[in-house]
């Protein structure tokens, strides 16, 4: 192997896996496809939530008639890319070597080799650095705590039952009487851990209120400090 990077990558396994049909997509990939996705990249690779990178792949996906999946193939490829041209031990390897190696594992056939080559020199040379200082800074920000990557809330309506059934009683005994209805606020969060990645839980709408304003006033807090110290905020 010519490169680093694929001088130590074992192509069977676990992680690896999707790589070879990633690399399938990339390929079958028109000019202008490449050209529109590379243009959407940098705000693929920095957004916070997997709600916002999914709005992104939706509109993609309907202005270059490609199914989700598809772009979903490509942003992991690209994240896999721009990784390895941040890390210290491969960020030094020349495409045309990563290339190279391509072909001789058999994950890319030469006919498409400068197409491939193309796209992954783009993404070394225009969005690493369109994306990095954002990556380092949520990389700072998520030393110490899971990120957050998605959210989502439903609302149901519960009744009120006069009298709630006690286990044991005779059911012939038990008339259920709905006195009121309340409202239920589900709420969904995912965070970026292989296990426990989603967790929900329920809050009256007096209760989201007041999660509501702590965020906001948190939001607040960060704004004003990074006024302080004179540092851009991550968008």
């Amino acid at each position: 192997m010519k490169s680093q990077l694929f001088s130590r990558f074992n192509v069977n396994g676990p992680a690896n896996t999707d790589i070879k049909n990633d690399l399938a997509v990339l390929s079958s990939l028109t000019a202008k496809q490449a050209k529109a996705i590379l243009k959407e990249l940098p705000a693929l690779n920095t957004v916070e939530t997997e709600d916002e990178q999914t709005e992104i792949e939706q509109k993609l996906a309907k202005a270059l008639d490609m199914t989700i999946v598809s772009l979903e193939s490509i942003n992991s490829l690209t994240g896999f890319f721009l990784r390895m041209a941040r890390d210290k031990d491969t960020r030094a390897d020349k495409v045309d070597d990563w290339v190279a190696d391509l072909m001789e594992l058999k994950l890319i056939q030469p006919s498409q080799a400068k197409r491939v080559a193309a796209f992954i020199d783009a993404l070394k040379q225009q969005v690493e650095p369109a994306t990095r200082g954002f990556v380092d800074q949520r990389r700072a920000a998520a030393k110490v705590f899971p990120t957050l990557t998605g959210s989502g809330t439903s609302v149901d309506v519960r009744g009120v039952l006069r009298e709630e059934y006690l286990s044991g009683t005779p059911l012939e005994k038990y008339t259920p009487s709905i006195i009121d209805a309340v409202p239920i606020i589900s709420v969904r969060i995912t965070v970026d851990t292989r296990e426990n990645s989603e967790f929900a839980f329920q809050a009256s709408p007096s209760t989201l209120d007041r999660l509501i304003k702590d965020l906001q006033a948190a939001q607040k807090d960060s704004i004003a400090l990074q006024q302080h110290l004179g540092i851009k905020p991550p968008q």
